[in-house]
């Protein structure tokens, strides 16, 4: 894991640059790892560069834009995902306390996931995706791109509904 990586820490710039969105990941069995949620966030918003040259931790203000829109446009979406939910017997961390972190840091939103059952990993995927077109496309264009499936990514079935797939990793 390059998060985990002392010795990698200051070349994950090279990787950050341009990206459109992150999940950081902890395992709620592990207190250890939920505590190093913070600096990974705070790396995160001091290396991610958007395409735009700017920082996500730099707060650029667009003339004659909404408030909303300016913080939609220079921030990328951010996601904390709590790994190991199947191992209900084991944690370390509260659900309390992982929704006052991810508040606190500004993450987008935060999933209880397990990795191996396939719990919620494809609602944080769907989630993460439309953030993007959100930021990158434009809200108005984005809710066209989910009306007409052929022309876009697909989030839910034909009735609106969010298309479940349990899918199992290990």
């Amino acid at each position: 894991m390059l998060a985990n990586s002392r010795g990698s820490r200051q070349s994950l710039q090279i990787f950050f640059r341009d990206a459109a969105a992150a999940f950081v990941v902890f395992d709620l069995t592990r207190r250890t790892t939920f505590e190093a949620v913070r600096r990974w966030k705070e790396d995160l918003d001091s290396k991610v560069i958007t395409s735009d040259g700017q920082k996500v931790g730099e707060v650029a203000h667009f003339e004659h834009c909404t408030d909303i829109f300016n913080e939609v446009f220079t921030k990328i979406p951010t996601v904390l995902l709590a790994n190991k939910s199947d191992l209900n017997d084991q944690r370390s961390v509260t659900d309390d306390e992982v929704y006052k972190l991810s508040r606190e840091l500004g993450f987008t939103s935060w999933y209880s996931v397990s990795a191996r059952e396939g719990d919620n990993v494809d609602t944080a995927g769907d989630m993460i995706v439309s953030q993007i077109l959100q930021r990158e496309v434009g809200l108005d264009k984005m809710e066209r791109l989910l009306r007409w499936p052929e022309r876009g990514v697909r989030l839910k079935d034909d009735q609106g509904h969010n298309v479940k797939k349990k899918k199992k990793c290990c």
